[in-house]
Order: C-alpha cells, then sequence, then structure tokens
C-alpha cells in the first residue's frame, strides 16, 4: 500500500537542477525518540550517531578508539581511566567542549530519573556488578573515571552504540530538566523531524574533523553531503519503486523480495555484508502456557532452521543457533549442545508440557527485515506439528513494546551485532529485576553472565559455550540465522561502505549529480496520488 499523496519530483530542468544534492535514505521505520540512549532502538542509533558522540568509538576493527577524548591512559590496579579531550570540538549551538559537559552528560545519564535503560552497566546493580565511583574533571581537557572494580570491557561499553552515552550539550534540555533536542558535536545536526514521514539531518559546518582516519564509528568523519534526508517507507515495494525512480539513494536492509528486479537495474549496486546481527524467534517464559519449558522445548522440536532460514529464496542467510558466531566458542563444549530442531521428540514433549490445544500466538513486523516471511515458515511448521498458532502482524513499534512487556508469547526478532560476545549476551541475558528486556533468566545463566562480564577474553570461548548450555536448557529463545545485510546504493553515490557492524554511515559520502524522473517514478506518483494520503518528503 503507498502512502503518499503526491510525489514531487525535480527533473533535469526543474528548480532543483542547480541545487546541491540531497543524499536521501529509506528508513523501514521511524525513530523512536531524539534523546540517544534513552529511547532507542537500531534505526534511531543510526540516525543519531551522527548527530551525538561519546568518548570514544567503536572502529573497523571492533575495538574501541579515540572520538572525543584523543587518548586515555588507565591505572595499575585497572580502576582508573583518565580521558584527554580534543581541545578544538564544539557543539552544534558553538560552544567548546569541556571536561565539565562530560562530567555532566555522564550525571545526566547515571540519574535514575533519566530512566537510561544501561545505567546497571555503571552503578553496581548490573550483571557485572561494576560501579563508577566518582567522574572528575582535572581540568578543562581531561575527565576521570575511578571504578570500585577493575572491569575489561569498560572501553567497549563506553563505544558501544545501543547504550550510547553521548556527550551533549546542557541545552539539550529544557528550564526544567525536560528534554527538548539534541545539542551534540556530531558532523550532522538534527534539522528537522517530521513524525512517520522523514528525518532531515544538515552538516554541522563546524565539526572539529578527528586526525585518524575513518573507521567504523572513529576517526575522521568528514560530511560531504549538507542535507542527508531520511524517509520512513515501511513498504517494502514503494521502497523498491522509489530507489528506481531515483528519489531515494540508498536503502539500508534492502527486502530480499525486491532483490530480482535491483539485480536488473544498471543504476543501483547491491552491498552484501556478513554482519553480527542476529535473528531469533523468542519465547516467553514468565506467564500462560509459555512459561511451561516442556512447551517451549517442544515448540523449537518443531522448528527447522533449514526451512526458516529459507524463508526468502533471494537472499542466503546462514544458519546461526548461538549468540556470536560458532568459531567464537570453545570447540568441546560446542559439540555437546544439543540442537534445537529435534522433531522426532515433538510429540512426547507436547504430551509432557500437557499441551491442550490452546492458542499461541506469533508476533512479527512487517516493516523489519523478512521475518514476516519467517513468521509463515514457523506457523506452518507449528501447524504440522499439532500445535495451535496464529500470526499476529503489527508495526514494528507495537512489536518492540510487546518485548519490553512481555506481552508476547513467540515473536519473530533481531538483536543488531554487538562488538564483543559478552556485550551481545546481556542484551537478552540478565535479571528481569533490573533490567525490563531480559529474556533469559535462570540463575545458572545469571551467573555465567556475570563471570564473563568480568572476565579477560582468553576466558571468554568457554564461558559462552557453558551458556549456551544452559540457553539450550532453558529454550526461551531459539537462534535461527545471522541475517546478511544488503543495502541497494545508487551509483551516483560516491564512498558508501558498508562494516561489520552495518549501522549506515553518511560521512565520506557524495552524491554526483541529482535524481531524474523516470518512468517508473512517474507511475510511483500516479498511483500514490489515487490513494489520497500524505505527502513524499
Amino acid at each position: 500500500m503507498f502512502m503518499w499523496g503526491c510525489l514531487c519530483f525535480a527533473g533535469p530542468g526543474g528548480a532543483a537542477a542547480n541545487a546541491e544534492p540531497i543524499l536521501r535514505v529509506a528508513l523501514a521505520s521511524d525513530l523512536r525518540s531524539t534523546n540517544p540512549g534513552i529511547n532507542r532502538d537500531s534505526v534511531t542509533d543510526w540516525v543519531m550517531t551522527h548527530v551525538v558522540e561519546g568518548l570514544v568509538a567503536t572502529n573497523a576493527e571492533l575495538a574501541p578508539a579515540p572520538m572525543l577524548a584523543e587518548s586515555w591512559s588507565v591505572s595499575d590496579d585497572g580502576r582508573e581511566y583518565t580521558f584527554r579531550l580534543r581541545p578544538d570540538v564544539k557543539f552544534q549551538n558553538g560552544a567548546t567542549l569541556r571536561a565539565a559537559h562530560v562530567v555532566w552528560s555522564w550525571r545526566r545519564m547515571l540519574d535514575p530519573q533519566t530512566r537510561w535503560p544501561c545505567r546497571s552497566w555503571y552503578d553496581g546493580n548490573g550483571d557485572s556488578g561494576v560501579r563508577i565511583d566518582a567522574i572528575q574533571a582535572v581540568d578543562e581537557h581531561t575527565v576521570r573515571f575511578r571504578l570500585r572494580e577493575p572491569d575489561p570491557l569498560f572501553l567497549y561499553r563506553l563505544a558501544d552504540v545501543q547504550c550510547h552515552v553521548a556527550i551533549i550539550h546542557p541545552e539539550s534540555l529544557d528550564a526544567n530538566g525536560n528534554w527538548r533536542w539534541p545539542i551534540g558535536t556530531g558532523p550532522y545536526r538534527l534539522k528537522e523531524w517530521r513524525r512517520g514521514r522523514y528525518v532531515e539531518l544538515e552538516r554541522f559546518d563546524g565539526y572539529s574533523l578527528a586526525a585518524q582516519p575513518a573507521s567504523g564509528f572513529a576517526g575522521r568523519k568528514e560530511a560531504f553531503v549538507r542535507n542527508v534526508r531520511l524517509v520512513v517507507i515501511p513498504d517494502a515495494s514503494s521502497a523498491k519503486l522509489a530507489v528506481l525512480s531515483g528519489e531515494i539513494d540508498i536503502w539500508p536492509l534492502t527486502a530480499a523480495e525486491a532483490l530480482p528486479e535491483l539485480r536488473r537495474d544498471s543504476h543501483v549496486d547491491l552491498l552484501q555484508e556478513a554482519s553480527r546481527d542476529w535473528s531469533v524467534l523468542l519465547m516467553q517464559n514468565r506467564s500462560g502456557v509459555m512459561s511451561n519449558p516442556a512447551l517451549r522445548a517442544a515448540i523449537a522440536s518443531a522448528l527447522d532452521p533449514e526451512l526458516i532460514s529459507q524463508s526468502t529464496m533471494h537472499a542466503s542467510r546462514p544458519l546461526r543457533p548461538y549468540g556470536v558466531p560458532a568459531e567464537e566458542i570453545a570447540p568441546d563444549i560446542l559439540a555437546r549442545i544439543p540442537p534445537a530442531y529435534q522433531p522426532q521428540r515433538t510429540q512426547e514433549l507436547l504430551r509432557q508440557a500437557g499441551y491442550k490445544g490452546e492458542l499461541i500466538e506469533i508476533d512479527v513486523s512487517r516493516e523489519t527485515g523478512s521475518y514476516f516471511n519467517d513468521a509463515i515458515v514457523v506457523h506452518a511448521l507449528l501447524v504440522r506439528a499439532g500445535i495451535n498458532a496464529r500470526v499476529r502482524s503489527m508495526d514494528w513499534a507495537t512489536q518492540f513494546k510487546r518485548y519490553l512487556g512481555h506481552e508476547y508469547q513467540l515473536s519473530l526478532f533481531g538483536y543488531t551485532g554487538r562488538a564483543t560476545g559478552p556485550m551481545m549476551y546481556s542484551v537478552f541475558v540478565c535479571d528481569p529485576v533490573k533490567r525490563v528486556n531480559c529474556v533469559v533468566h535462570t540463575p545458572r545463566a545469571l551467573a555465567i553472565m556475570g563471570e564473563l562480564n568480568t572476565s579477560s577474553p582468553q576466558r571468554w570461548p568457554v564461558l559462552m559455550g557453558e551458556l549456551e548450555m544452559e540457553i539450550a536448557h532453558d529454550r526461551s529463545i531459539i537462534g535461527l540465522y545471522a541475517p546478511l545485510r544488503i543495502t541497494t546504493v545508487r551509483r551516483s553515490v560516491v564512498g558508501y561502505e558498508t562494516w561489520a557492524l552495518g549501522m549506515p554511515r553518511f560521512w565520506g559520502v557524495r552524491v554526483d549529480a541529482p535524481g531524474q524522473t523516470t518512468a517508473v517514478a512517474k507511475r510511483l506518483a500516479r498511483v500514490s496520488a489515487a490513494s489520497g494520503q500524505g505527502t513524499w518528503p
């Protein structure tokens, strides 16, 4: 279904012909908020990483690298981290970055009233027990963090995008301390947000470039394009036509069903990357029939991961039953982890569960990836096994809300990749009393997670193997596949690159020429006008 009443295309002779090109990007869903790290999802992160920055950032090698801090040192006991700030950094309101801004930003995030979901990483209440005892501005350009205990993941946590501590100017809040608008230090400032329609970023001409080459989210983030417009297009068919027409330049997370036609178009390139993302089936374990572990095991035993991964014929999606790639888990433990798919056990497990045909619903969003295709296959496999199942399709915002509130029974879901195994597992293995988004929370899983968070990297393969053994026993999360991220890029776009974490980056990117009106664009305009809904931005 098309969502726009008219499309306003500028042809070669139109008013836009001499204007500086705008980089136009398709988003499958809208932002959750403009408050980085607080009310977020992956799409929100994509946008906000261009507006705000932290002390460190994840580079292309998935390691912490300098960002607002030009350097740091660690005390011999591993408890003090001292960061030296770059001296020439400006906020988007013209103010110069000082150590006091870092202290203020961190204290705001650690204030319980801010409701930062990742506060437990640093206040001593999380699974790792890590606590920041003090954050001190040593001088205008130096900030010191003192930890109660050493934390081998501290720098990785600071660089994490999903739990971002953005250094923002206090004017981002109003006089009453309520959120207004992000004033960060990034290469783009947030110019406009029209809910449900588009987000516009504008180049921050006062941006201070780092000395190091661009790498991942770190280094020299040079913005060549003055404006980036991120257009909300939930419908894959509409997004495909917009790309083919030249009205969209970049389509991250290209829908698999659009690939055949896109592959035939000489004006676009398809960029493919193996990411650390993970597609899963979540099984709610707190109430109702799904709290029965035998029923969860029965459902898992009925699901053929090969068939699910092939739910779309146009894109390869390698199986990934674990939270990290199998080669990161100790081989001897990996060999002992029982597979989820054991169809010969399904009926016996259903009898053990005392299943009486209760309805089990599968939450899925049409807006994210190819999950709706997966849902159809999951539904068919469950029905074949004698389970009364129904697909419940909804928008992504509703599905995410149900996920946070544990209102789902089954949910086809995706986790954005993290730089390290411990950080990936900590997203869904946690204490539900402390975090609302916990999925696995058995006592043994929490004990292993606590050790994983405080151990050296040499111990990670063994501990992740032990954790996967417990996850297999609990059967609250079934790993399906590693989605292959495919990005469609028009050939007028120069410099766009993908990377292991998969999140789009628009610095270092140019648009050689403005889009031209094509037959496809005219057709899309006619169909959209007939629907009488809204306006293409």
